[in-house]
């Protein structure tokens, strides 16, 4: 609930009332301590059809506040901030797929703050999924170093993960 009360602007405690009284309606669904939230596909779609302005600014506000987090406490020399991170997976778990959709420069400034975190912290299917998409990101905007980079950790995830046909596919 506080990454939800800090994306709508409210307090934490008058977010947390709302999502235990949408879960008790069955418009999210929670688990047992109230703690984890998702949204039922039928409410998504109705929101998304409904309601598009206002999931859009709310995609918005996650996204900002999520790169103002990386570039505040990621990057390679930040582990302190590899704490303020894991603290706020969840939130950045769910702006992901939103910088998939914007522009290249901004993917890859997340790619790189994410980096670090993303290997010390185990997240590799995370970094797999961010970073297919960036590769080819940055090879369509000719942004060769980027695309490098994506493709070379890439290699080196697979590597470690004893994924070698995954690895030799990035050799290409």
């Amino acid at each position: 609930p506080a990454w939800v009360a800090q994306v709508a602007r409210v307090t934490e405690a008058y977010a947390t009332t709302e999502l235990e009284d949408l879960s008790e309606r069955a418009l999210v669904i929670s688990d047992v301590q109230f703690e984890k939230y998702l949204l039922p596909g039928v409410v998504a779609s109705y929101l998304r059809q409904k309601h598009p302005a206002a999931l859009a600014q709310a995609a918005q506000q996650l996204s900002a506040d999520v790169y103002d987090l990386l570039q505040q406490h990621g990057g390679f020399d930040d582990r302190a901030g590899f704490s303020i991170l894991d603290e706020h997976w969840p939130m950045i778990a769910a702006a992901l797929p939103l910088f998939l959709k914007e522009d290249n420069a901004r993917l890859q400034n997340v790619c790189r703050w994410l980096h670090a975190f993303l290997n010390g912290s185990g997240r590799w299917d995370e970094k797999v999924l961010i970073y297919i998409e960036a590769e080819q990101r940055a090879a369509a905007a000719n942004d060769w170093l980027n695309a490098g980079w994506r493709a070379y950790s890439l290699g080196v995830t697979y590597r470690e993960r004893n994924q070698l046909p995954e690895l030799l596919d990035c050799a290409k």
